[in-house]
């Protein structure tokens, strides 16, 4: 007559076994925090977000230098050659400034502006990915801790079937290979929860480390994943498109600066000259000159490398755009996909588990099964508890890629 190890536990403990496999919660002295908390959070402190909106006003400063002439110089001259009326030579007092050619200070503040205009549209990019880092480390936080849950249910199980082959095989009951089989079993589910809880503990770690408050450590409230909404695609430009058409922008503006570098510089001079002797009167003047630049070549090297800057950017956008298009179209596929997966599960899925739980219970228990077969059923309700949860979380990771959508 073939043996068969029993494993007895009471209706309440199956219960709370169904119950464990659905739900979550590893509990803990860490502070809770929801998904929307810890986004307000992590926008509000984060020091690499806070650097990227320094930058939007570091831009703003910079473009009141765009008015930069050169200092104004003050001299005194004396030539004992220039000679007043009263027959003593005149000491010169003077001031002259340099000015570029006035268009040029206007192509300079639009080179400054499409700057400050790269630095805002980089802290949009770097809101974007800090939303979607926070986000993604939060659902998996609460991932993992489905997982563990589930394994760690399960595990409870293996555990106390393999005490029970032990237990059977010292005393004869059993043979070595229903023993090995069970022990292997048993290893192989803790193995794997002690892997999730690992990862729970990272995920848990990462989230910390975008939200950056340092008075708590914080982990998700959310008992269960939940599926998250998709924000309508909005008809604002990709912000990498975005950036790099203004990189475009910014390499013409170059360009026009570049060119207009060649325009002649001003030079404006106003001078008093008298001496200390009887008789002496004052002699005003001014003076007005050009500075026309006769070298060329390394301005017109400058203007040429400017230009292939500018074609390059030109191109590079066009790929951008058309790669970034098509990466959003499969990104709106897949979902399409895991939505009607996650359907599935959360009808159909849910529900075999627990009639596989409830089946394998009443057969183990009138002696239907041996412990192997039953352990088997196990692992496959486990299985399809497992598969609901990388369902739902599957389809949250593409919707936070999709609701964050930046490169």
């Amino acid at each position: 007559m073939k043996n068969k190890i029993y494993f007895k536990f009471s209706p309440a403990v199956f219960c709370v076994l169904i119950i464990l496999l659905f739900t979550i919660g590893i509990q803990g002295q860490e502070a809770s925090i929801s998904l929307q908390e810890a986004l307000d959070k992590g926008w509000k402190n984060n020091t690499g977000l806070s650097s990227s909106r320094d930058g939007q006003e570091y831009g703003k400063v910079l473009e009141g230098s765009a008015w930069n002439p050169d200092q104004p110089q003050i001299y005194y001259h004396y030539d004992q050659n220039n000679i007043a009326e009263n027959g003593h030579p005149i000491e010169v007092w003077g001031v002259t400034q340099q000015f570029r050619f006035p268009t040029i200070y206007g192509a300079r503040k639009k080179v400054f502006r499409e700057e400050t205009n790269l630095n805002r549209i980089q802290y949009v990019m770097d809101s974007l990915e800090t939303g979607a880092q926070i986000s993604k480390s939060y659902v998996s936080a609460v991932y993992y801790n489905n997982l563990v849950k589930t394994y760690r249910a399960i595990d409870s199980l293996y555990q106390e079937f393999s005490r029970a082959a032990d237990r059977k095989f010292e005393v004869g009951d059993a043979n070595e290979l229903e023993q090995l089989t069970a022990r292997a079993n048993y290893k192989e589910v803790n193995m794997t929860l002690q892997k999730h809880l690992a990862s729970y503990k990272n995920s848990v770690q990462v989230l910390n480390s975008w939200i950056q408050d340092e008075s708590s450590t914080y982990v998700p409230v959310e008992d269960s994943l939940v599926v998250l909404p998709l924000i309508p695609e909005i008809a604002n430009e990709i912000p990498a498109v975005e950036m790099m058409r203004s990189q475009q922008r910014l390499e013409e503006k170059k360009l026009s600066l570049e060119k207009q570098s060649l325009l002649p510089d001003l030079h404006l001079s106003y001078f008093q000259g008298t001496n200390g002797y009887p008789g002496a009167k004052t002699y005003s003047g001014v003076q007005f000159g050009i500075s026309v630049p006769l070298w060329f070549t390394a301005s017109a090297a400058r203007t040429k490398a400017t230009r292939i800057a500018v074609d390059r950017k030109t191109n590079a956008v066009n790929d951008l755009a058309t790669h970034t298009r098509s990466r959003l179209e499969a990104l709106n596929n897949q979902l399409q996909i895991q939505k009607e997966r996650m359907a599935y599960h959360n009808e159909e899925g849910a529900t075999l588990a627990t009639r596989i739980l409830q089946q394998a219970k009443v057969a183990y228990s009138a002696g239907e099964l041996d412990y192997l077969q039953y352990l088997q059923l196990l692992q496959a309700a486990m299985n399809t508890a497992v598969a609901r949860l990388n369902a739902i979380y599957d389809y949250d990771m593409t919707v936070i890629t999709l609701n964050y959508f930046y490169e």
